[in-house]
């Protein structure tokens, strides 16, 4: 789940990597309006561990480091802005 109603996750799993794709939907003739602190939370899947290592947001032309949060097997990260689209990616093992 994403906190606020502005942004879509869509997570995928490829090759050890968790990926959450965000999607900031609010799109004005001016251009995207800035989405705040989004807080992302999702379960982990069902026989995978979060790896240790950095969890990374890409957007476009930036590239930041993020905490990850792990309450059993519920995650959460905190996005601090999304401005169109960014990728959170969560190494993990199985």
């Amino acid at each position: 789940s994403v906190s606020g109603t502005a942004v879509t996750a869509h997570l995928q799993i490829n090759r050890g990597l968790l990926l959450c794709h965000l999607i900031n939907r609010d799109l004005r003739e001016s251009g995207f309006t800035p989405q705040q602190e989004i807080q992302v939370q999702f379960n982990l899947p069902p026989n995978f561990q979060v790896e240790e290592g950095v969890i990374s947001l890409y957007k476009p032309g930036e590239t930041q480091n993020l905490q990850l949060v792990q309450q059993e097997k519920t995650l959460v990260v905190t996005v601090p802005q999304l401005e169109s689209y960014g990728l959170v990616e969560i190494p993990m093992t199985n």
